[in-house]
């Protein structure tokens, strides 16, 4: 690897452990049902940007989005803001946590 290459990849590894840092700080304080939901947005948004290259891994794709339940995170994002209405820091967290990818 080049040093443009090792400065690109330093970059890259340094801004996932950012990505992560933040996700745990954003996910502290919040009760568990709440954490688990940022969370699997997270892990949704991660699959959602994934390459299906080829048949195996379209396949796994498709199976991480269904076991995360991704279709149904729009209807469940909706009934926990209506859950925490008035509760800003809940709302924040569950807004934010919908940008993160894992």
């Amino acid at each position: 690897m080049n040093l443009r290459g090792f400065f690109f990849a330093t970059v890259f590894l340094a801004s996932l452990a950012s990505a992560d840092e933040a996700l745990e700080h954003l996910k502290q304080g919040l009760p568990s049902p709440e954490a688990q939901f940022v969370e699997r947005a997270a892990n949704c948004n991660h699959w959602a940007g994934e390459e299906p290259y080829d048949a195996e891994r379209a396949a796994e794709i498709s199976k991480a989005i269904s076991e995360l339940r991704c279709s149904s995170l729009d209807a469940d994002e909706a009934r926990l803001l209506k859950r925490y209405k008035g509760n800003t820091a809940i709302e924040r967290a569950i807004r934010e946590g919908r940008q993160y990818s894992l």
